[in-house]
């Protein structure tokens, strides 16, 4: 797990696959994530591709207004070393704040993965490396 930027904060579980989220904007399934805390994952992309879709977000605004920032797994993503690693451009888009946010917690396309119920209420300790579901969700 990597700190990408320190804090607590709290808000409800919203998110899903970059690539889909990032294709959503302008519909009316659009994602909206004011005071949520924000999740999100995929796999088999190149890293300029995961850095384009989150700046993507960012111009429509989708990270102003969020209570924090969670970002999975990306399983099979191109570490070309002529491009920015996955890191780096996490780092540059969430390493100044305000939110809190980590980065590499067991969630996406992995054999060993956790379930995050969307819409509940939960609570992210980027100092602490933690996040804690604070309300039931119906399964």
């Amino acid at each position: 797990m990597l700190r990408l930027h320190g804090g607590k904060a709290s808000g409800r579980l919203i998110g899903g696959n970059l690539t889909l989220l990032a294709t959503l904007m302008g519909t009316p399934c659009e994602l909206e994530t004011d005071g949520a805390i924000v999740f999100t994952e995929d796999v088999r992309e190149d890293i300029y591709r995961i850095d384009r879709m989150l700046t993507q977000l960012a111009l429509g605004g989708k990270f102003e207004r969020m209570a924090g920032f969670l970002f999975g797994h990306c399983t099979e993503c191109n570490k070309n070393p002529s491009f920015f690693s996955l890191e780096d451009v996490l780092r540059d888009r969430f390493g100044n704040g305000p939110q809190p946010a980590l980065s590499g917690l067991a969630f996406g396309h992995i054999d060993q993965k956790l379930t995050i119920p969307l819409g509940v209420m939960a609570t992210l300790d980027a100092d602490a490396g933690t996040v804690e579901i604070t309300e039931s969700a119906v399964v």
